[in-house]
């Protein structure tokens, strides 16, 4: 996937004459009746979608996103390339479809759900039809996508192309149950891209080390496990001669605690569900190959010479200050650790994808709990909710994605272009599934698979054999209760 490179645009101001694109907090009422779909097509800047002119009319995201709402709802340009982008991507959709953009900016995490629930539920129950979108992280909608309080996107007029590049279908595609699709992801909720895991290599130490950068071994699909491995083997010193392994020394990985242990084993193709040739979603359980990836984990977990896990979560407390002082060779974290000043203006780095179980795995996958967006139940008109959001989600994609791109690249002394590759990877191989989204209906510990590293002493076939029909009848009930939704 490629993503053409963009100069940063100045939106005239005589574009605002009869549209704009405003932040707002407040929570007003937004009335009127269903219209039917417009049925027109132009051309716009970016991609070709439909023509509409929606007369000037209020459009209203409840976005629960306050700690990142730089990536959506920016008040005006200032000088950040990112910021300005999405400034500008808002701003042209508003003015291509005559509409006011504003966001009604919450609490996404856990101390802001009942909020986000309290208005999701008064704009659907009510049918007071106060908002037109919704975006949040995905690892806070499962529930309300239970309440039943989102449209299937697929059920809408047919203005959505989810196989255009700006839709990500490794996240969309695996979140299909029966045909309907409640939630998704594209280019407009930037953090899928900022909050992809991957792993970062210190290029000083690789050099003092003798080794070579491993991007043309993930051109060529030879980027797994074991070879990581081996390159982390090579890293690891007791610096200080204490005969213990401390924050001191240096490792071959280093991440945080357990956060690592969740993306490694979707790089190497573990997910929790598949979807079956009837369209339903099924556990993967534990076949040969799970069992092997977490024998390998399990190793790489006990082994306190070779992989540190700093307790603080935080990148810049810890983690980044060992790696910037080539206490580590490999860094597993989120790819908006480049965006973070400490790392970019510190040693030069490397980004990479995260390596697949072996050379016959076809893909490279990348873990992320992405940002969604849905479309309430009841709004005032489907078509022009879900023409917005695919406007935005083209407009991201021309206008966004790309200075992100600048800024996940760019270092203190020089710009990574080999890394350009390797984010285009990360994105491509972005996914996000059925068991993800709904792990805390199901078994956390499918998910945050630490936890049975840390308290197990049988192999993970037996773990599976103790814990998976509970699942399996959690997932039953699950699909039971999607199934009514459709009723």
């Amino acid at each position: 996937m490629k993503f053409s490179v963009t100069k940063h645009l100045i939106i005239p101001v005589i574009m605002f004459a009869s549209a704009c694109f405003v932040i707002s907090c407040s929570s007003e009422d937004m009335t009127g009746g269903e219209t039917t779909p417009v049925d027109a097509s132009s051309e716009s800047e970016t991609p070709i979608l439909r023509e509409a002119d929606f007369g000037g009319t209020e459009y209203k995201i409840l976005a629960a996103a306050e700690q990142w709402k730089g990536k959506y709802a920016v008040e005006e340009a200032d000088g950040d390339i990112v910021r300005d982008a999405v400034y500008e991507a808002n701003g042209t959709t508003a003015y291509n479809y005559n509409i006011e953009i504003k966001y009604d900016v919450v609490n996404g995490y856990m101390a802001g759900m009942s909020e986000v629930q309290t208005r999701l539920k008064n704009s659907v129950i009510a049918r007071d039809m106060v908002y037109d979108l919704f975006v949040a992280a995905s690892a806070y909608v499962g529930g309300y996508i239970l309440e039943g309080v989102f449209a299937d996107l697929n059920s809408l007029p047919a203005v959505i192309d989810f196989t255009a590049p700006w839709w990500y279908a490794n996240v969309n595609d695996n979140l299909t149950v029966n045909g309907r699709l409640y939630v998704c992801s594209g280019s407009y909720n930037l953090e899928t891209i900022s909050r992809a895991w991957c792993v970062f290599f210190n290029k000083q130490l690789f050099d003092a080390l003798g080794l070579f950068a491993p991007y043309d071994t993930v051109i060529h699909g030879k980027w797994t496990y074991d070879g990581m491995m081996e390159n982390a083997v090579t890293a690891c010193s007791d610096i200080d001669g204490d005969g213990k392994y401390t924050e001191a020394d240096r490792y071959g990985i280093i991440g945080t605690q357990t956060e690592p242990f969740v993306a490694l084993p979707y790089g190497m193709g573990r997910f929790i569900t598949e979807i079956g040739s009837d369209g339903a979603p099924r556990l993967t359980g534990a076949p040969q190959r799970t069992v092997d990836i977490m024998d390998r984990l399990q190793n790489l977990w006990d082994d306190k010479t070779l992989y540190f896990g700093t307790k603080e979560i935080a990148p810049a407390d810890k983690l980044i200050p060992m790696f910037s002082d080539g206490r580590g060779l490999f860094m597993i974290y989120t790819l908006n650790l480049a965006e973070i000043p400490a790392a970019r203006e510190s040693t030069d780095f490397g980004i990479l994808p995260l390596p697949k179980f072996n050379e016959e795995q076809e893909h490279y996958y990348t873990s992320s709990f992405c940002d969604i967006s849905a479309i309430p139940l009841v709004v005032r008109d489907f078509e022009m909710s879900a023409l917005i959001l695919e406007s935005l989600n083209a407009e991201y994609y021309d206008k966004a994605v790309p200075e992100y791109y600048n800024v996940a690249l760019t270092r203190k002394l020089t710009r990574d272009n080999d890394s350009a590759a390797m984010i285009d990877i990360l994105v491509e191989g972005s996914v996000m599934e059925f068991g993800k989204l709904f792990y805390s209906q199901l078994d956390s510990n499918l998910y945050n698979i630490a936890a049975t590293f840390s308290n197990r002493k049988v192999s993970y076939a037996t773990w599976w054999a103790e814990k998976g029909p509970a699942a399996e009848a959690k997932l039953d009930a699950l699909i039971e209760q999607l199934t009514q939704l459709e009723k």
